[in-house]
């Protein structure tokens, strides 16, 4: 009889006499020991099963078969295989015995005549040290291998907390810096390189030109646009449109006033407007003189004084504080500004400061009523500051040319400065996101002014084309009953257009809406913030009361900058390595053909570059006429 062998299990061989049977194989003499990869198991030694059709010899009673060994000999009890069923079973893989090196070269004549070896596995060398326990890590590779993933984990536990905190309080400080301020710092990086030679280019013959146009009695009016086909204003000025064809546009006075007013008692003004004035930080520096430990910015306005002079009224906005802070006057992100700049611009033409602006607050409310007060000693009109909440409930009108004006103004933000100011601040800031425009509209109607001018400081800084929250505002203005609306903030030239609104009575009214003037005086680099617009309206009287907006215009100004040099002729610097420059704003149209004195190739380039990137932005004079000064 036979039976089939389900599964493979290792041979053990009887021990020779007085000799124990070995439990793992041992390598020959002279034979070098099978050695594996150092850190690797070894692989289970799990033999292959024998195919079920594969006979194994019958098995003999154990009298029989102890019979047939001693008429064998003892080679051949030695060499005769078990049977299958006294062939030890394979202990678990923790204790699985190896094959001895005898077993592995055993051939078919160790077999009786007749009878098939069984099938062993291939040898694997590794077995040989399966049992041998795996080397222990050192104990301080731990700690030098979480040492090299991290360093801080070496430190003690004060150093790494003090690390903590450092990096802490900077993370808080760059939050803080990029919610209280403007961003006008992410221009330095890229300051253009001024060259050395002065020898500046002429210009092609496809440079816009515009040549002054004197009137008769002597002024300078409006010039001839670079594209003479476009409409300069859809308001004819000769025969001027009333603000609101409807009436809503005139107060009572206007209202009761005789029907036909005769033309030569009608009255008329002409009002500019400049862009953001921004003292940073390198030009207090660069205006500071050591010797007399006073401020100068008188001339930064050398060249723009006859743009400013040539209008009856002009207004400048300065984006600062006038207080000294407790480590003096600073630029970004706080800008506090001498009040000496006050008289400078007097000086140049200038008659009103506009304070309604994300800066305003820069020195907290005692800083906007210090502020207001040095533009009164100066002898200089103001919008947008107030000392008291019964003043910031006053309607703000000033007679112009005779003609009564009243100004509402607006800020979208204070970069978050609020938060670190007194109660105050709720009525000495106008915000436009809880404005009553109407309200304030019709509170400075009954006050008596005549013509209402919205002066916003809103929008999305360096973008060149206003927003839909911007648009929406100015319609809602325009609905108020506001007859022109002058906008700032992004620090670039942004268009101007005429907005229809209906107000709360159903009646159209139209306005004109200019969202952006840009930059006037700042050391702004970066494209479209070197320049700006001065901006130029009349309010013209018709002869039934009523008032127009006429003839707006703009003069494209640029900021011409070259680096300010010490006594060592080194290029002078600021406390933090950033270089101090000298700075002119001024008309670029005098200049296109020849640039002023000193004026190197590189930033005459700039300048006519400016002009065309003004005249693309503002429509080709589609709504505006463009002036030489």
């Amino acid at each position: 009889a036979s039976f089939e062998v389900e599964e493979f299990v290792p041979e053990r061989r009887p021990a020779r006499r007085g000799a124990a049977a070995p439990d793992a194989a041992q390598p020959r003499p002279g034979e070098a020991r099978p050695s594996r990869p150092e850190g690797q198991r070894p692989r289970s030694a799990s033999p292959r099963p024998v195919d079920s059709t594969q006979r194994s010899p019958a098995p003999q009673p154990r009298a029989a078969e102890a019979a047939r060994r001693a008429a064998s000999g003892p080679r051949a009890a030695e060499q005769a295989p078990r049977p299958a069923d006294r062939q030890p079973r394979a202990a678990s893989p923790k204790s699985r015995p190896t094959a001895s090196a005898t077993d592995r070269t055993a051939t078919s004549a160790d077999h009786p005549a007749g009878e098939r070896p069984l099938r062993r596995p291939a040898p694997d060398s590794r077995e040989t040290e399966y049992s041998r326990p795996r080397p222990q890590a050192r104990p301080a590779a731990a700690p030098e291998r979480a040492a090299r993933a991290n360093p801080l984990a070496a430190l003690p536990e004060w150093a790494r907390l003090g690390i903590v905190a450092v990096v802490l309080v900077a993370l808080i400080g760059v939050v803080g810096t990029i919610i209280t301020t403007s961003g006008t710092q992410q221009d330095r990086t890229v300051i253009r390189p001024l060259a050395s030679g002065t020898d500046a280019p002429q210009p092609g013959d496809d440079a816009a030109q515009v040549v002054s146009a004197a009137t008769a009695d002597g002024t300078t009016g409006t010039s001839v646009p670079a594209n003479p086909g476009a409409q300069a204003n859809p308001t004819d000025a000769a025969n001027p449109v009333p603000t609101d064809q409807n009436g809503a546009g005139t107060n009572a006075e206007a209202t009761n006033a005789p029907a036909n007013i005769p033309e030569g008692e009608l009255r008329r003004v002409t009002i500019r407007m400049a862009g953001d004035v921004i003292i940073d930080t390198e030009m207090l520096e660069g205006s500071f003189d050591k010797n007399t430990e006073r401020y100068d910015f008188s001339p930064y306005f050398e060249l723009i004084g006859d743009t400013l002079s040539r209008s009856d009224y002009t207004m400048v906005n300065i984006e600062a504080s006038l207080r000294r802070g407790k480590y003096g006057y600073s630029g970004y992100p706080q800008f506090t500004t001498p009040p000496v700049i006050l008289q400078a611009l007097k000086n140049k033409g200038c008659d009103m400061i506009t304070m309604c602006n994300n800066h305003m607050l820069d020195g907290f409310c005692d800083g906007i009523v210090e502020s207001v007060g040095y533009v009164n000693d100066a002898r200089l009109d103001h919008i947008g500051g107030f000392v008291d909440e019964e003043d910031s409930q006053t309607p703000e009108i000033y007679t112009i040319g005779g003609i009564r004006v009243g100004f509402v103004t607006y800020t979208q933000v204070t970069n978050s400065v609020e938060n670190h100011c007194d109660e105050r601040y709720k009525f000495l800031v106008k915000y436009l996101k809880n404005a009553k425009f109407a309200d304030d509209v019709a509170k400075a109607r009954s006050a008596g002014a005549e013509v209402v001018v919205a002066v916003t400081h809103w929008g999305e800084e360096y973008k060149r084309a206003p927003e839909s929250s911007t648009v929406s505002y100015a319609k809602q203005l325009v609905a108020a009953g506001a007859d022109i609306i002058i906008g700032g903030h992004p620090h670039m030239v942004q268009p101007a257009e005429y907005l229809t609104a209906t107000d709360s009575s159903g009646k159209t009214r139209t306005a004109l809406c200019v969202y952006s003037l840009g930059n006037f005086v700042s050391q702004h680099v970066m494209k479209y913030t070197d320049s700006g617009i001065v901006f130029e309206f009349t309010i013209q009287e018709n002869t039934d009361g009523s008032f127009s907006i006429v003839e707006p215009g703009y003069v494209p100004v640029f900021v011409w900058k070259w680096p300010l040099t010490g006594e060592d002729g080194r290029t002078r610097t600021s406390k933090d390595g950033k270089t101090i420059y000298d700075l002119r704003v001024m008309p670029i149209a005098p200049y296109m053909e020849t640039p002023p004195q000193g004026m190197d190739a590189d930033q005459y380039n700039r300048m006519r570059e400016c002009w065309m990137e003004t005249l693309e932005v503002m429509g080709n004079n589609s709504v505006l006429q463009v002036l030489s000064q």
